[in-house]
């Protein structure tokens, strides 16, 4: 019988600890392994002025208290949110960030419960609540030189399997995978682009700036 009991108790700490271990998310290209595009310091740099982001899907109990934003001062972050819990997936967004600058990244759940919310930023030094469990995952991928090809980007965690297209600069996975083995409060998939005036726009700029000073000029 104390054999039995012992066995158990084995057993029951072996399930603990494989719960309780975080899995970290996966990442193919067209079904190959790419986490070498992931960018380790989740810093974003866009080389146009405007940016289109796409909340792609969300595998989230309370989705509707998600906050997603940006931040530029690395200092003291204001974040901006670009999807507040109001937004589902599909939803689209448009900021405008100065090209070259660069972008940290930001999310909230607003959980309001006793073991505190999730707070994440690029820089962890400001990650706080269970953000910082070791149980958070927030990933960004680099994907810029595989826009026009059609490629097909596929995110999976233990439990969870997701694959899209598009013409990103940038797919971003919010992940909490830990004890359960999910805890299913902010998992988030978005993706960015910015947007690159073409020449013919300069220009048509530099057409219109000389026909205004020849008309000055004139009159």
């Amino acid at each position: 019988m104390r054999f039995k009991l012992f066995l158990l108790t084995i057993l029951l700490v072996l399930l603990f600890f494989v719960q309780s271990f975080a899995v970290p998310p996966t990442f193919a290209v067209n079904g190959i392994d790419r986490m070498d595009l992931r960018i380790s310091n989740s810093i974003l740099n866009f080389s146009g002025g405007t940016q289109n982001w796409t909340l792609i899907k969300e595998f989230a109990g309370w989705e509707a208290q998600n906050n997603f934003g940006y931040y530029t001062n690395f200092t003291n972050p204001s974040p901006s949110i670009v999807f507040p819990g109001s937004a589902s997936a599909v939803s689209y967004a448009t900021t405008n960030i100065a090209a070259g600058t660069d972008v940290g990244l930001y999310h909230h759940s607003d959980l309001d419960r006793w073991y505190g919310d999730p707070y994440l930023y690029s820089h962890t030094q400001f990650t706080t609540g269970t953000g910082d469990n070791g149980y958070q995952f927030f990933y960004v991928f680099d994907v810029r030189s595989f826009q026009g090809t059609g490629a097909t980007y596929t995110l999976n965690t233990d439990n969870e399997d997701f694959s899209t297209r598009g013409n990103y600069d940038y797919l971003i996975y919010v992940d909490d995978s830990g004890a359960g083995p999910d805890y299913d409060h902010n998992d988030m998939i978005l993706g960015v682009s910015s947007v690159v005036p073409e020449p013919g726009t300069f220009i048509l700029l530099g057409l219109g700036l000389a026909g205004m000073g020849w008309y000055r000029r004139k009159k």
